[in-house]
């Protein structure tokens, strides 16, 4: 798949901090550029059971632009809304930057998401949508996770994502391993590869 060359441009390693403070780890949570209900129910539990007792862990939630505000009301009754490592978008218009700073990755499967994650190595939690043809997403999410590149989590599971997370916070071992793992599905040069076939096509 071809690739912005933002997510070659970015620098891997971004600090993470925020109002002079630095935090340990970085959680980066989307459900695709529409975002996704499910999803961001998991994220709220996340705050509420893992983000709001450990400051020294960040959690960026982009919740698609449908369903921020009724996020931000929830948030807002749970008493979560003023935590300071908590950050609630409606979308992430510098994705590069954020999955650069981002830890563990949770998000759907699709092809462009897998490819932008394993140029980058991230360790990621794959939550494939159930609403696409052919249920390619949890094909894509299997592939990885039979292979050590990915922890798969269908939607009836989500309530088990934070305790994942936990494990994989606590274990560096499995986490550096996924992270080498992800990077082997990455195919180097592929926008060469596709602009030559495209020129090749046209001339003949």
């Amino acid at each position: 798949n071809p690739v912005r060359n933002d997510f070659f441009k970015t620098e891997k390693k971004v600090e993470k901090s925020k109002g002079g403070k630095k935090e340990k780890y970085v959680i980066l949570c989307c459900g695709g550029s529409q975002g996704a209900e499910n999803i961001n129910r998991a994220a709220i539990d996340i705050a509420e059971n893992l983000i709001r007792y450990n400051p020294e862990i960040r959690l960026i939630l982009s919740t698609g632009k449908r369903s921020y505000y009724e996020v931000c009301e929830i948030l807002k009754k749970k008493r979560l809304d003023k935590l300071e490592n908590f950050n609630v978008y409606e979308y992430i218009y510098d994705m590069p930057k954020k999955m650069a700073m981002a830890d563990i990755v949770i998000s759907r499967a699709g092809a462009m998401t897998i490819t932008e994650l394993s140029v980058m190595g991230k360790c990621s939690v794959l939550v494939p949508s159930p609403y696409v043809a052919e249920n390619h997403q949890y094909k894509n999410a299997k592939s990885l996770e039979d292979q050590g590149a990915a922890i798969l989590i269908t939607e009836d599971k989500l309530y088990t994502l934070t305790d994942t997370l936990k494990d994989l916070l606590s274990n560096a071992t499995l986490k550096s391993r996924m992270e080498e793992n992800i990077r082997k599905f990455y195919k180097p040069n592929a926008n060469k590869e596709i602009f030559r076939k495209i020129i090749k096509l046209v001339q003949n």
